[in-house]
């Protein structure tokens, strides 16, 4: 492994964030008041204490659907906005912050407010609250890869892209395309065969726009910069094409364009097993294996049991089928995280 001692560097630092963390909460809910005032918070993390950021979750880091956890273990935090796209669908936004600098929106303020849209931008949730006298910070897109969330930047602790490009002085709002961990939408139900049809064209056309328009309604900014992974990548490249002619305006409103592993052509890979397997199989197989509605309905049942199954063995089976489909081998990854 080419970073085998960096691996084995931030893996003790690691352990001893965790003791630090747990000395701290031990002193601070000592009985004893001479113990509990000794409570250090510079000794809450190595990483986190040492730029200001002061954490208020830590400890072994566990496997969580909430982004706020994960945010409040490097000391920022994370309010979740409900995003309606044109089409009816309503989306996850995640927004990073600094909770010493930003105060949450209100429940209600967080909540769907009708269909977002590109060309006729909303005002904001609540007046803005930047002084004068500090520079605004510049807004920033990220949206997932294929079969993700907007959560993959956001569970590596101080490593974690997201909250480096926070700590960097960026406003980071992590996006998520239509049907993901709670499918929603203003009509249709989940069993309802209409909450299904759709494709990346949908999500070119209407939920990168939706979820730009509502940053730049809440930031008040003209323009925002966009980090998009993967499959994310191939709905902005559709999205800002010039003969995708569905939001001519979103283009104008995007000032960069970061794409992280850009998907944009297949190449030889759909000649090979399984996907030319896949079309050699008859219907009503192919419905039962990746589903009618949802995609690969079997991927329902692993949220179901998360949690119960230690997280290493859902890890090592995601990194054999991708490396397996798509050659990624996890080389320059930290296997500790």
């Amino acid at each position: 492994r080419p970073f085998q001692q960096e691996e084995n560097r931030r893996a003790e630092l690691r352990k001893i964030d965790s003791i630090a963390w747990t000395k701290r909460q031990l002193q601070k809910n000592s009985h004893f008041p001479d113990i509990a005032a000794a409570a250090d918070v510079g000794s809450t993390a190595g990483t986190g204490a040492k730029d200001g950021y002061v954490p208020t979750e830590g400890g072994p880091n566990m496997f969580v659907v909430d982004v706020g956890y994960y945010a409040r273990r490097v000391g920022l935090d994370c309010e979740e906005l409900k995003v309606q796209t044109e089409d009816g669908f309503v989306l996850d936004l995640w927004h990073m912050y600094d909770p010493r600098e930003y105060a949450s929106l209100r429940r209600a303020q967080r909540m769907v407010r009708g269909p977002e849209s590109i060309d006729d931008i909303q005002p904001p949730s609540r007046p803005p609250t930047v002084s004068k006298k500090k520079k605004q910070k510049y807004p920033v897109l990220m949206v997932p890869g294929f079969m993700q969330s907007s959560g993959v930047n956001c569970t590596n602790d101080d490593h974690s892209l997201a909250f480096w490009l926070c700590k960097q002085g960026f406003d980071v709002w992590v996006g998520n395309n239509r049907c993901g961990f709670n499918p929603e939408h203003v009509q249709f139900k989940k069993k309802d065969p209409r909450m299904w049809a759709w494709n990346i064209q949908h999500m070119a056309a209407l939920d990168l726009p939706a979820l730009t328009a509502r940053i730049l309604s809440e930031t008040s900014s003209p323009k925002l910069g966009l980090v998009a992974r993967s499959q994310g990548s191939s709905q902005s490249f559709i999205a800002l094409s010039k003969h995708h002619q569905r939001r001519p305006s979103l283009s104008s409103q995007i000032s960069v364009l970061c794409a992280l592993a850009p998907a944009v052509y297949t190449g030889p890979l759909l000649n090979t097993f399984p996907f030319k397997f896949l079309h050699l199989t008859p219907l009503s197989l192919f419905n039962l294996i990746l589903g009618i509605k949802s995609f690969l309905p079997i991927l329902y049942l692993s949220s179901k049991i998360q949690g119960t199954v230690p997280r290493k063995y859902i890890g090592t089976a995601s990194y054999h089928i991708y490396d397996y489909l798509f050659s990624y081998d996890d080389a320059r990854w930290d296997r500790g995280v």
